[in-house]
């Protein structure tokens, strides 16, 4: 009795999970072969009970046998799927799949077991072939255990949970099964355990169950809910409902049935019961494609148009859609939208029809066969145009247009229930279409933005070109004007000096003041045109220094010399202090002198009568430094980022002096960057400024200590400005 209570339990707990399992997901791997393992649990359990029962106990040995295989087999591969959605077998795992399945029909051969032995307890003779069996089954129950530890190890969370139950559910049958079903009958000759080795796999499945319940393994709670539902309806209709209205009809009727003939007319009602329900779907499959092909369901349809709405962004896509729902729904003849910002000759004339009568309509739904204070003119308007239904594409601030449909296929009227759904889906495609109606605007605009933008650069690139070709002959004419008049400033200058020096006659005192006047003039001229001609050697890379040794001290002793002149006479107070004796320099003197000069004059010019100029040369460690220092009008703090600039004279300078070129601080800055050196500039507006220089020495240091006066002539390099303040 005990062993049949175990094989019920146990049959009952292995088929039941397995068919769950298998029935929530046929498809799945992992559910197969956990239907395998469950199989194989059960067919286990039935041959081991007979083995015991029977006379002919060898076929049922070798069932239990054969199982036995598939069941560990079954175990290592749930394992390895559990867990694992892409998972691929190898070659090996591949051939174990193989082996499995031969060895488990070898066991029914007597080449793994040959027969029995003994008459009390017999028990199997192992033939040659047993080593196979026995190598099978070490083998996959060695590689599952490790398999199922280094799952623990690795998992986290719910899954490290599962492979815990399965690690000791399957942990009898690891242990236990072996010793009790093969090692005490073969070895030792003992069957008195065999009948409990069913409950190692009761064990392991209640296990499972509990994982299943508890932590979602396999997935299938909701499947066995609904199992559980339909067993309780099952149980309320067989023994609340039926089995007491058989036992009553029966009493009055004075026909007692049998225990059997009542169990046999409570299943039929049962099952009569349960066809009728499919019988009468059937039917209302059948009546319903006969006397309602034509029907939808409302939320459906609704339900589509949602998900298009949300999905389409453009106008075109979105009438395609959604036209195509509300025509499988509705099924007229004709559907087509009609926009009022739809200007195509086609729709030209509908459009203004429609939109002059929505303009004094608030009707929502046109119905020709049941046209409710509607113009008659507009109504036979639609007829001819086979419209039958117009529902008003209506937002919040504007009307987009109408949805116009034609007749039923059918030849019927439009219900109430397809004006109701045609209201409701206007009014959301409406709001889609305006938004999409918006997006193009925005898309247009964008084209039409990068159009313009296209057309100014193309304008601006063309004004560019011509700014070019202008600059380039302002170039060549400013080169041109300065040849040709450098040469006779150059005889007016060398005439006046002759005059000066006494070539002509003894001159007097206003004479000589008038002359020198003269000659600082034409002397300016000649370093304007200098600078003219430099800029436009600049632009054309013929600007190049000619690097000589300078004794830079006797250089601005020189200049200052030849402006103290005319410092007096701005009554203008210029100093010098020059460091001696001073190092020979490898500089351009001739441009130099240029910008020494440029400096002095700049300050003399700019700095008020009875103002102080002072210039110093000062030689350092590692540096000569030149710096005139004024206190003349200085520079605004808002321009001095710009005084270096071609062509650009600060504001007070202009007024101060409005025959400047701009061209003498750009020049300077350009000959002093070209020699390695610095620009050293300060200001203060209405306190003075510094303008200056410094080189390094090591940069100009006379070769080899020479003094020879031969120019070394290099092309301009300039590097990026550098100001000193």
């Amino acid at each position: 009795m005990l062993s049949i209570a175990i094989l019920v339990f146990s049959v009952l707990a292995s088929a039941g999970t397995g068919f769950f399992v298998v029935a929530r997901n046929s498809r799945s791997t992992v559910n197969r072969v956990y239907g395998l393992l469950t199989l194989s649990l059960v067919v286990l359990s039935i041959a081991n009970y007979f083995s015991l029962a029977t006379t002919n106990r060898l076929i049922y040995i070798r069932a239990v046998i054969a199982c036995s295989n598939v069941l560990v087999a079954s175990l290592y591969y749930l394992i390895f799927y559990l867990g694992s959605k892409n998972a691929r077998l190898s070659s090996l795992q591949k051939a174990g799949v193989y082996a499995t399945v031969g060895i488990f029909f070898l066991d029914f051969t007597p080449v793994v077991f040959s027969g029995l032995q003994g008459t009390t307890n017999p028990t199997p003779v192992p033939s040659i072939g047993a080593i196979l069996f026995f190598v099978h089954l070490v083998s996959f129950l060695v590689f599952g255990v490790w398999s199922l530890f280094r799952r623990i190890r690795e998992s986290r969370g719910i899954l490290r949970q599962q492979y815990i139950y399965m690690l000791t559910g399957v942990m009898p049958i690891l242990l236990f099964s072996p010793i009790t079903g093969v090692i005490l009958p073969i070895l030792l000759k003992r069957t008195d355990f065999i009948s409990i080795t069913p409950l190692y796999g009761a064990f392991f499945v209640c296990l499972i169950g509990y994982s299943i319940v508890r932590h979602k393994l396999f997935d299938i709670q909701f499947f066995v809910v609904r199992a559980a539902a339909y067993a309780s309806t099952l149980f309320v209709i067989t023994f609340i409902f039926v089995t007491p209205f058989v036992f009553v009809v029966s009493h009055y009727i004075g026909r007692y049935l049998s225990t059997e003939q009542s169990i046999a007319v409570v299943s039929l009602s049962v099952v009569f019961l349960y066809a009728l329900q499919a019988l009468r779907r059937i039917f209302d499959r059948w009546t319903s494609a006969i006397f309602f092909r034509h029907y939808y369901d409302p939320q459906d349809v609704l339900d589509k148009l949602s998900d298009i709405l949300v999905r389409t962004p453009e106008l075109h896509q979105l009438e395609q859609s959604t036209a195509s729902v509300l025509q499988e729904a509705l099924k007229p003849q004709s559907f087509r939208y009609v926009l009022f910002t739809n200007l195509v000759s086609k729709d030209k004339d509908a459009v203004a029809k429609l939109r002059a009568f929505a303009q004094g309509a608030n009707d929502a739904i046109i119905d020709v066969d049941d046209p409710l204070d509607v113009s008659k003119n507009f109504v036979t308007w639609l007829r001819d145009e086979g419209i039958t239904l117009a529902a008003k594409l209506r937002t919040t601030h504007e009307d987009l247009g109408y949805i116009l449909l034609g007749h039923k296929q059918s030849g019927e009227l439009y219900s109430d229930r397809d004006k109701r759904l045609l209201s409701v889906a206007a009014d959301e495609i409406a709001i889609s279409m305006q938004n999409a109606l918006r997006f193009e605007q925005i898309q247009r605009f964008n084209v039409t933005l990068q159009e313009e933008v296209d057309s100014a650069t193309s304008k601006l690139r063309r004004t560019n070109r011509r700014l070019e070709e202008l600059d380039n002959i302002k170039d060549d004419f400013i080169s041109m004007a300065s040849h040709q008049l450098r040469t006779p400033l150059t005889s007016v200058k060398g005439y006046i000096s002759m005059v000066l020096e006494g070539d002509a006659g003894k001159l007097n005192g206003t004479q000589t003041q008038m002359l020198k006047q003269a000659f600082a003039s034409s002397q300016r001229m000649v370093f304007l045109i200098t600078d003219l001609l430099n800029v436009s050697r600049l632009k054309t890379g013929k600007f190049v220094i000619d690097v000589a040794p300078v004794r830079l001290g006797d250089v601005v002793s020189e200049e200052i010399e030849q402006l103290k002149e005319t410092a007096q006479v701005k009554n203008v107070e210029l100093t010098s202090v020059v460091d001696k004796p001073f190092p020979i320099l490898m500089l351009d003197e001739v441009k130099i002198r240029q910008v020494i000069m440029n400096f002095v004059d700049n300050a003399i010019y700019y700095t008020q009568a009875g103002g102080h100029i002072n210039v110093e040369l000062i030689d350092k460690p590692s540096t000569i430094e030149m710096r005139v220092t004024d206190d003349g009008i200085g520079v605004p703090k808002g321009e001095q980022h710009h005084l270096f600039s071609k062509f650009y004279r600060a504001t007070n300078a202009r007024k101060a002096r409005p025959d400047g070129t701009g061209l003498g601080l750009f020049m300077a800055q350009k000959v002093i960057l070209a020699q390695g050196g610095s620009v050293i500039f300060s200001s203060v507006e209405n306190k003075g400024s510094t303008f200056g220089f410094s080189f390094s020495k090591s940069r100009l240091v006379v070769p080899d200590g020479s003094t020879n006066n031969q120019p070394v002539k290099s092309p301009l390099k300039v590097k990026e400005p550098a100001v000193t303040k």
